[in-house]
């Protein structure tokens, strides 16, 4: 009778990794922006008084997990640039985080996973094309940078996957 009882036991030990697996399905592999556009103000205007500042916008798609989100922040004129290389920022959907150190988006995203957290996380650097912005332009002196075909997306691998 004792064998009977750790029978059962033992089919569970067995089947945990195939339940976790089952569970864990949906870790994300790659994410997709769109519609990236990042405009770093001069604080140098040059008498020109522009009405709005600094800006990163784009929005963000996971297919594995169906997260879909709007993400970006904007700056008052005239206080400096969207680039920040140790901070993290939310999206619209605060499950999604991103920073954008001035030439790399680094994305991620938290998840559940056999009843823990997980983050995954991705980057891409460079892709996107830079240029000069002068009055104007709305928004005076700058850089603006953008995607090539601003509605084309483009994929993010992710690079790992932790625990919380």
């Amino acid at each position: 009778m004792r064998f009977l009882t750790l029978l059962p036991v033992a089919s569970l030990a067995l089947s945990a990794p195939l339940l976790e697996k089952r569970v864990c399905s949906a870790i994300p592999s790659i994410f997709s922006i769109n519609d990236f556009a990042v405009f770093n103000q001069s604080t140098n205007q040059q008498g020109f008084s522009p009405s709005d500042g600094s800006f990163i916008h784009f929005n963000f798609q996971d297919s594995t997990t169906n997260v879909t989100t709007s993400c970006g922040r904007s700056l008052a004129p005239l206080t400096g640039s969207v680039a920040d290389a140790s901070n993290f920022y939310a999206c619209a959907n605060p499950v999604v985080q991103y920073m954008w150190d001035g030439k790399t988006l680094t994305l991620r995203e938290i998840f559940a996973c056999h009843g823990k957290t997980k983050v995954a996380t991705g980057s891409a650097a460079g892709g996107s094309e830079c240029f000069p912005e002068e009055p104007p332009v709305p928004l005076g002196y700058g850089t603006e940078c953008e995607y090539p075909g601003e509605t084309s997306a483009d994929d993010i691998p992710v690079t790992s996957v932790t625990a919380t």
